[in-house]
């Protein structure tokens, strides 16, 4: 999905190589743990290749929001992923030359790209290109943004590489076309697109900038496009190198709406020259705040920027997540003076994918006069001053200068001084800076190494002594690739060339001094990597020692097709005596079968050793015969050719090899490779394409003279002075050998030899099971091979944890052997035991709605009842048992050794009566209805509001609908329940006129009112319509009145009214309240008169005799007003009225409240 490649110098011709590979989880291949890069310079004739490493673990880098990292290809999902690989290594030029590519390139291209035609027919391609001439020691751009976008379509977008250069070397980036493998050919791009138009836009172009590497652009619809950047760097105006990217953008349709960005404001300390970029003198503090808003207001803005790595000092701080408000600070010094970018990466918090916005910022700080940083110095030291920013300069205090009139003096104070510079700039940024040499305590030192010349292979340890041996001192060594311990006093080099060491010690005070030393390599030393099969043994066994190849050697990578088939292999290849009768056939690209067990041997430069092969197949071209200077087995060197059999298809030959003298002496191997192709075989099959069959591998060792061994201690060894000696010792011993070659370069290593003395195995922990069918689990540990036996006889097995069934006590022995085949024996008691007698209780009766208590005997460690339904809890030993039938309830108890016991008790459930009640009824409202139940003991209606509510049969007399409950009980004390159901008609609803007064001999007509009723009667029923809802009467005393209603049901109800027959002369009636409030009711208070012919007196007193009004006509009526008109309090009146009728007079009193 994307790559680059960079580079860091560490100083003679080496290179730190870092590739970036950034895979699409969707169908890319993983890669391996190493990676081969090629390098070549056309101008010296030179190429090779180089094995980088898998650095660190694989990073998941994806768009994706940390919440559905889950969900991505990478784990199994469908969200787009992408993994990161880091691989690293080191590459030492052989010679320097101007035009050195270092590339990496692979197959193939993901076929969905829309850009290219065909793209899975092309291959990927990224170089550096490096310049080593004139102790040029160049350090490449390096790039801070992921190469991963991913884009909404019609969304705006920013996007910047995020490159920058440790040297502070001018870059310009350029769009290129992307490159295919195998030689970097530019690969064409669909009409329209171009390197400068990669993708669709809606605008119809990429908005690009060559000094940044800015791209802005609002793709229209959804796309897969490469796009390839160069990025070129520049040192005073000259070329030292370049690197390229290739990257991958995919446009996809989404929905989240991208952040926006603001124009700077608060710009303080500089100014702004455009959207982005800004000028500031030296000193100055420059600031200014940008805000980030997306339109999704829900939305949270993550705002980073690269500001660590490209201005260290620079401060970038952000307030608020949406809107997002960053504030940037930097107070350059003159030593800052030019060009500095850096980027702003704002990203959303959009699930799935993360929106993401890239922004280029430009600051270019003026030039101003700089003093140059404070200087620490101590003893004799010298300060080498140095002022820009001027052509004329005076330093002031001229005190300890050699010149205080020049811009870079030589300055030897006594003591810690500040030096203020001065000159004639003139322009908008200041004329004047200081600075301050200061002075520390004085160190002395010397570097030696502990040898001064080494054979290749060796080391030599590099040592300070002196004042500045150990803390509080640090040291820093280089160049670091050949060196273990960069950092200490005491690193040890291993150098392949004769090389100066450089050291800087810095002392607590900060002054720093350097020295150096020389280890010259001179002769080859043996690689040595010991190693001991088996390494670690038993007493009384034997370890075969011998020396491991080691790596080394240059790597490219051949290019090959399979087309092998069974009957085509090189069999009974000879090389120098040695048979290997291993052959096949491989079907894996770039992954081929060799055989790690061929024989060994060691050869000489210069030396022929014959070859033959017999019995082999006829197949194309032959064969060839390579050195393969490389152990890691990726197949993946140059070599170095030593054999052809020739263009004719053979089956057998006999030949010679000879070993160039220009071989890489060391461990290495020969190869045979047959091959099937037209093409002629080629003295380097990293050049051509080969279709390779059966490969024959020879571990060897090539060396410039005799080789002798030195074995210690010799003691436990069949043989100290051989190669692979056998080793025997009684206890862990440590080998050393020293191997010397041509007599005088020598190289040593060890190898420890671990003896097992004291192996002991494990049967496991006795253990006990339990009489009935039991079974135990044998647990055996610490050995590789398991054997066991039984006492009594009659058991074994070979795995280290069978299961056992005794039928008795019995005793289980354990021999174990280890890796290393040492023996032991243990052994593993399994007791019997007898399984527990208790009883589970006594069988229990209950009613069906009851429960009883379980009461097994005896005291138990766990208890189980079953069945579990209906019981308060299984696993208690005395739970209470509700079941709906009888029910057998089984017992499992476990003793204190596990051991189980069974019992079981019947609970008989009583069913209950069947009823049988008088059925549901309905009656009249407080008309009686008879109900029973057939059977039972004794008997409880309910509610109780009847004749008899514990009889057999009872009388109800609801007055509303009810529901009656008989609880029945039989013979065992068991109830059962059952009910009645007793409606009600209701009456209907009745009312008859007020009573009423008449005279005699006068009449009235009496009116009823009923609802629900069908019919009336009055009783009594003397008048006229006895039988209507109007009934007129005259009686001739006063008689009370009682009319009957009866509903269509036959339901009845009455209402009473009373006719009062009166006198002529007895007929004076009073209220006993009344509220003269002015509503317009009962204001007044006057009497009721019938047959009275005059009032001759009405008076009122209150309740203290006093009166309060007077009248002789009762039509006026008191208003409750006093003598002088104001309102009488609420309270009791007493009344006096005096009347006349028929020439007798008559008083009437009484009482009256007054209200309001």
């Amino acid at each position: 999905m994307g790559m680059d490649i960079s580079y860091k110098c560490q100083g003679n011709n080496t290179y730190h190589i870092t590739l970036s590979f950034y895979r699409d989880c969707a169908g890319f291949v993983t890669p391996g743990p190493t990676l081969s890069i090629d390098y070549s310079s056309v101008s010296c004739g030179q190429s090779g290749t180089l094995v980088l490493n898998q650095v660190g673990t694989v990073t998941n880098v994806s768009p994706i929001c940390p919440s559905q990292f889950s969900q991505t290809t990478c784990s199994g999902g469908t969200l787009p992923g992408v993994e990161q690989y880091i691989y690293e290594g080191d590459l030492t030029f052989p010679t320097v030359c101007n035009d050195w590519i270092v590339y990496y390139e692979d197959c193939c291209r993901n076929s969905a790209i829309t850009n290219i035609a065909g793209a899975s027919s092309y291959g990927i391609r990224i170089e550096a290109r490096i310049d080593n001439t004139n102790n040029l020691c160049d350090n490449s751009p390096v790039f801070t943004t992921l190469p991963i976008p991913y884009i909404c379509a019609n969304q705006p977008y920013n996007y910047n590489h995020g490159a920058f250069d440790i040297d502070g070397d001018s870059l310009v980036f350029t769009l290129i076309d992307p490159m295919d493998w195998l030689g970097g050919a530019p690969i064409p791009y669909i009409f329209p697109f171009s390197p400068v138009y990669p993708l669709s836009t809606v605008s119809g172009s990429v908005i690009f900038s060559s000094s940044t590497g800015q791209m802005s652009f609002t793709p229209d619809a959804t796309q897969i496009t490469v796009v390839a950047v160069r990025v070129d760097e520049y040192r005073n105006g000259v070329w030292v190198g370049s690197t390229t990217r290739d990257i991958q953008l995919s446009v996809i349709a989404c929905n989240n709406q991208v952040s926006t960005m603001s124009s700077p404001v608060n710009v303080n300390g500089g100014y702004a020259t455009g959207p982005t970029s800004f000028e500031v003198c030296p000193g100055q503090a420059l600031s200014f705040q940008v805000t980030n808003t997306d339109p999704d207001v829900g939305q949270i803005l993550t705002v980073t920027s690269n500001l660590t790595n490209v201005i260290p000092a620079a401060t970038m701080t952000t307030v608020g997540t949406n809107p997002a408000i960053s504030t940037f600070f930097w107070q350059p010094s003159g030593a800052d003076t030019g060009f500095h970018s850096f980027t702003l990466t704002v990203q959303d918090d959009a699930c799935p994918i993360v929106g993401q916005q890239v922004y280029s910022f430009q600051i270019y700080v003026l030039v101003g006069t700089s003093a140059g940083p404070d200087i620490t110095i101590c003893g004799n030291m010298t300060a080498q001053l140095q002022a820009t920013g001027g052509t004329s300069f005076t330093w002031t205090p001229a005190t300890g200068l050699n010149n205080p009139n020049v811009s870079n003096p030589i300055a030897t104070p006594t003591q810690t001084t500040t030096y203020v510079v001065n000159s004639n700039l003139t322009g908008g940024c200041s004329n004047t800076d200081t600075m301050v040499v200061y002075i520390v305590p004085d160190f002395t030192f010397t570097v030696t190494p502990t040898l001064d010349t080494i054979c290749l292979n060796q080391q030599s340890q590099l040592s300070i002594t002196g004042s500045a041996n150990g803390s509080p001192y640090t040291y820093s060594w280089t160049p670091v690739s050949s060196l273990l311990g960069a950092n200490t006093s005491t690193p040890s080099a291993s150098p392949a060339v004769t090389t100066t060491y450089n050291v800087s010690i810095t002392n607590s005070g900060g002054c720093t001094k350097t020295g150096s030393a020389v280890v010259f390599v001179a002769g080859i030393a043996p690689p040595l990597n010991l190693v001991a099969s088996p390494q670690t043994i038993c007493v009384g066994q034997t370890s075969q020692l011998d020396i491991n190849p080691s790596s080394g050697g240059n790597f490219c990578n051949p290019t090959y097709s399979v087309a092998c088939s069974s009957g085509d292999f090189v069999d009974n290849f000879s090389f120098n005596t040695l048979v290997n009768n291993a052959s096949g056939c491989s079907g894996n690209v770039n992954n081929y079968i060799y055989y790690t067990g061929a024989p060994t041997t060691t050869v000489n430069l210069g030396s022929s050793y014959p070859i033959s092969m017999q019995s082999g197949s006829s197949w194309g071209q032959g064969f060839g015969v390579w050195i393969d200077y490389n152990q890691n087995g990726s197949f993946a060197d140059p070599g170095e050719f030593v054999y052809t059999s020739g263009s004719s298809a053979i089956t057998a030959f006999n030949g010679n090899v000879t070993i160039p003298v220009t071989a890489i002496p060391g461990w290495t191997r020969l190869r045979v490779l047959c091959r099937y192709s037209a093409v002629p075989v080629a003295t380097d099959y990293c050049g051509a394409s080969f279709t390779f069959g059966e490969c024959e591998d020879y571990d060897i060792y090539i060396d410039g003279g005799n080789l002798t061994y030195l074995w210690s201690p010799a003691s436990s060894l069949s043989n100290a002075t051989i190669k692979n000696p056998v080793a025997s010792p009684i206890q862990t011993t440590t080998y050393t050998l020293t191997v010397t070659s041509g007599g005088y370069c020598s190289n040593t290593d060890t190898v420890i030899v671990n003896v097992i003395t004291n192996y002991q195995c494990s049967a496991g922990n006795d253990t006990s099971i339990c009489m009935g069918g039991g079974s135990a689990q044998l647990n055996g540990s610490n050995a590789v091979t398991y054997s066991w036996t039984s006492i009594p006889a009659g058991f074994t097995s070979s795995i280290s944890n069978p299961v056992v069934s005794p039928l008795g006590n019995t005793t289980y022995v354990l021999y174990g052997l280890n890796a290393s085949g040492c023996g032991d024996y243990d052994t593993v008691f399994v007791n019997f035991i007898p399984l527990p007698g208790f009883s589970a209780g006594v069988d229990q009766t209950m009613c069906w709605y009851d429960s009883v208590q379980m009461v097994p005997t005896g005291t138990w460690v766990n208890y189980a009842w079953i069945p579990t339904a209906n019981i308060s809890d299984p696993a208690i030993a005395q739970p209470f048992a509700s079941p709906a039938t009888t029910t057998t309830y089984t017992l499992t108890v476990t003793d204190a050794n596990g051991c189980a016991g069974f019992d079981s008790v019947v609970v008989f459930v009583l069913q209950p009566l069947n009823l049988v009640v008088s059925p549901d009824t309905i009656t009249c409202m407080g008309v009686g209805v008879n109900v029973s139940v057939d059977q039972g003991v004794t008997f409880l209606w309910e509610p109780s509001l009847n004749s008899n509510p514990t009889s057999q049969s009872t009388t109800l007399t609801p007055i509303l609908p009810t529901t009656y409950t008989i609880s029945v009980t039989d013979t065992f004390g068991c109830f059962n329940i059952d009910s009645v159901v007793v409606d009600i008609y209701v009456p209907p609803l009745i009312s008859a006129s007020i009573d009423v007064s008449i005279l005699q001999g006068e009449q009235t007509i009496l009116t009823a009112y009923m609802t629900g009723g069908v019919s009336f009667i009055w009783q009594p029923s003397e008048g006229d319509g006895s039988t209507t809802s109007s009934f007129t009467v005259s009686p001739l005393n006063t008689t009370t009145y009682t009319v009957m209603g009866t509903s269509i049901n036959g339901c009845t109800n009455w209402d009473d009214v009373v006719v009062t027959v009166l006198s002529p002369c007895q007929s004076l009636m009073m209220p006993n309240v009344f509220s003269p409030n002015k509503d317009g009711r009962n204001d007044v208070l006057q009497p009721y008169i019938i047959g009275i012919e005059v009032v001759t007196r009405y008076e009122v007193y209150d309740r203290w005799g006093e009166r309060v009004y007077f009248a002789n006509d009762a039509k006026r009526g008191w208003d409750g007003k006093n003598n002088n008109g104001d309102d009488c309090a609420v309270g009791v009146y007493i009344y006096n009225i005096v009347t006349e009728c028929e020439g007798i007079s008559k008083v009437y009193k009484g009482n009256v409240t007054l209200i309001k």
